[in-house]
């Protein structure tokens, strides 16, 4: 993810293989622009960024296993919901939550509407 950050290499498989961004798209550049203390740009890369100190609590067993497992499902209906949400707002054109046409989806649908014309 951090090579992104330089080159024109995507190394998200999600968005690579489907083209669509995933539900923790932008958050690397989220985490970067936090680094240099830029909150309304990480806000920008993803709203959610704050939320990933937090995920260390239920992999470390440090909650009980009811309140673990409601903020797990808590988290990921968060997640989905924000995913929705950027995606009315913000898909196809806006970063990071733009089409990748070069994804493997994408351009085998493109070969196979070519052979069907």
């Amino acid at each position: 993810m951090v090579l992104s950050l330089f080159t024109d290499v995507m190394l998200c498989p999600f968005k690579s293989v489907l083209g669509v961004p995933c539900l923790a798209c932008g958050m690397t550049r989220a985490f970067f622009s936090l680094l240099r203390l830029d909150f309304r740009q990480a806000f920008r890369y993803h709203p959610l960024f704050f939320t990933v100190p937090f995920l260390p609590l239920l992999l470390l067993d440090a909650l009980p296993a009811k309140l673990r497992s409601w903020t797990a499902w808590g988290l990921l209906a968060l997640f989905v919901g924000v995913w929705a949400l950027r995606m009315v707002l913000l898909f196809p054109h806006t970063s990071p939550m733009d089409f990748n046409e070069n994804a493997v989806l994408p351009m085998l649908w493109n070969v196979i509407i070519e052979i069907i014309r």
